[in-house]
């Protein structure tokens, strides 16, 4: 209930506010307080996505090409993981040992390592379980010598589905 009345208020300038005011020209603006209900309400949901991608872009990406992936669990298994969520995190290690794997033997790199950021979704449209992981990965593998390969302008849907 708690949450709902915050959502409810998220944005109103009668629950409260803080004045900014411009150093220059002394211009005022009002700047509502949000509920920072981030799982409930939309508009600070949307916030804090544009504020981790922004960061994701400029701290955590090198300047190189990259792809997104998605890695989903077949149907039948989907209770298992409703079950025992700490399988996300194995889902996400085999994930990326999947592409490295595919990278390292089509580049012939054994010892390249990739780059990637996943985000764990639970949820699809109607909210139903669904268990996947969206992965934005450098498109090749890093040398230790820190030398980047780029992977040649292909499918890779192939590779990844045979293993």
């Amino acid at each position: 209930m708690a949450t709902v009345e915050s959502f409810l208020r998220c944005g109103d300038l009668a629950a409260g506010f803080t004045r900014l005011q411009c150093p220059d020209c002394g211009h005022e603006k009002l700047l509502a307080f949000t509920c920072k209900r981030r799982h409930f309400c939309p508009a600070c949901h949307q916030r804090r996505v544009r504020s981790a991608s922004g960061w994701i872009a400029t701290c955590v990406c090198h300047d190189v090409p990259h792809r997104q992936f998605v890695f989903t669990i077949p149907r039948i298994l989907r209770g298992i993981f409703r079950k025992r969520r700490r399988l996300l995190t194995l889902l996400f290690h085999t994930a990326t040992a999947t592409l490295q794997d595919t990278f390292r033997t089509r580049l012939n790199l054994p010892d390249g390592r990739i780059g990637a950021v996943a985000a764990v979704h639970t949820f699809g449209d109607y909210l139903i379980f669904h268990p996947h992981l969206h992965i934005l990965a450098a498109d090749g593998l890093f040398t230790p010598d820190g030398t980047f390969h780029c992977m040649p302008e292909e499918s890779l849907a192939p590779a990844i589905e045979k293993r």
